[in-house]
């Protein structure tokens, strides 16, 4: 028998979920964190490491109560995020600075100017993937293979500029 924990974190809340190798779901447990956005700049949205690490211990701890087991039984920990998160990292990998979002649109000019680009060089990738405000959500979350096509259009892209 191995129990493991499962944790999701999605825009505004992580959701935790215990699952024994025999028995299957044991319990699931959902904490909310705040999107950070700024009124004098609509396009910001971003997300503290702190506020998500709190409410994953928060939603941990109590999935693991509702399962009726002490925490040393879980075997191990699987995590899984939104796609298309921007966390920058120090050399430690600790972070330092709030996590850029999906819905994160400062750089609008700089991504049209991309896409502008990837039309004019004839990219192959920018025919599914060409919407300036949402272009890396949308290679992320869009069609089949998307996360390659993400990955060969950002090398593609800086192939252009650079």
């Amino acid at each position: 028998m191995a129990i493991v924990a499962g944790a999701d974190f999605g825009t505004l809340s992580v959701r935790v979920s215990i699952v024994d190798s025999e028995r299957g779901l044991l319990a699931t447990s959902l904490a909310e964190y705040p999107l950070h956005r700024k009124r004098e700049g609509p396009e910001y949205a971003t997300l503290s490491h702190d506020d998500q690490m709190r409410s994953l211990a928060s939603a941990t701890g109590e999935a693991v109560r509702k399962a009726g087991m002490g925490g040393d039984q879980v075997k191990a920990l699987a995590v899984d995020t939104t796609g298309s998160s921007v966390i920058p990292v120090g050399k430690n990998l600790e972070p330092l600075d709030e996590y850029y979002l999906w819905c994160d649109h400062r750089a609008n000019v700089e991504a049209a100017e991309i896409t502008e680009a990837a039309h004019r060089e004839g990219l192959a990738a920018i025919q599914w993937c060409g919407d300036p405000g949402s272009g890396f959500g949308r290679a992320i979350h869009g069609q089949g293979g998307a996360v390659r096509g993400a990955v060969r259009l950002c090398l593609e892209a800086i192939a252009i500029y650079t």
